[in-house]
């Protein structure tokens, strides 16, 4: 059953996961390059190795959502630590639905083609209702993917995809631009998100909140189960 989120109060209530792990939805807050950049966990250049088939995956109610997961190949490291030479991306697949909510963008499924390269603007999964355990991640905010504009210019220059804007990376001015932030502000961890969570929550329900809940409610909520998602059909 696709479900299209209430965005103005999730924007409200929990900023920390509005990008991390959501069910889906056809339109998203835009992000500015700056915030791509220091709430990353990973960022890394990569090509797409091989592209799964839809799967479903159950979350938090019962509630159905189809996904894929891409393998990408990592040619480049930039923000964060990559294990593996390869790592999954996974993305939420939904029927579009268009439509546009004021502040916001809207957009179909992102879709990786194998063989292609690109930047992507990674974070470790977690809070949400479709998040499973796992060794994945998910790009940041629907829109940390630059593609690959030509394999044959001299620069390795990358467009954000169509839809997000007209930003570029220029590669050579990308890495100092990018050491400048590592040199400042850690790659983004889980006990990071969990952090801010809680702390978006203790101020929603605080006296000037917008929430009227008891201790229990809150901390049922912050303690809620962080992988909530299993998968039913791969």
């Amino acid at each position: 059953m696709r479900k299209v989120l209430s965005l103005v109060i999730i924007a409200i209530i929990v900023p920390a996961i509005l990008f991390w792990c959501i069910s889906s939805s056809a339109s998203y807050v835009y992000t500015p390059r700056e915030e791509l950049l220091e709430e990353s966990s990973l960022v890394v250049r990569g090509v797409v190795t091989r592209v799964s088939d839809l799967f479903t995956i159950e979350g938090t109610g019962g509630g159905q959502d189809t996904f894929k997961d891409y393998t990408i190949r990592v040619r480049e490291t930039l923000r964060g630590e990559a294990k593996t030479k390869k790592i999954i991306v996974r993305e939420n697949h939904w029927e579009p639905t268009g439509g546009l909510f004021v502040g916001y963008r809207s957009t179909e499924n992102i879709v990786l083609n194998k063989g292609k390269e690109y930047v992507l603007f990674l974070v470790v999964p977690g809070g949400g209702a479709y998040c499973t355990p796992g060794n994945y991640y998910y790009i940041y905010g629907h829109q940390g993917v630059f593609s690959r504009k030509s394999i044959f210019s001299w620069d390795k220059t990358f467009m954000q995809l169509e839809g997000w804007g007209e930003e570029e990376i220029v590669m050579s001015k990308f890495r100092k631009e990018i050491k400048e932030v590592n040199s400042r502000v850690a790659p983004r961890d889980v006990e990071y998100f969990k952090e801010r969570d809680r702390k978006t929550w203790e101020h929603n329900t605080g006296p000037d909140g917008i929430l009227d809940m008891s201790q229990e409610e809150i901390e049922k909520e912050l303690n809620r189960e962080w992988y909530p998602g299993k998968i039913v059909e791969k």
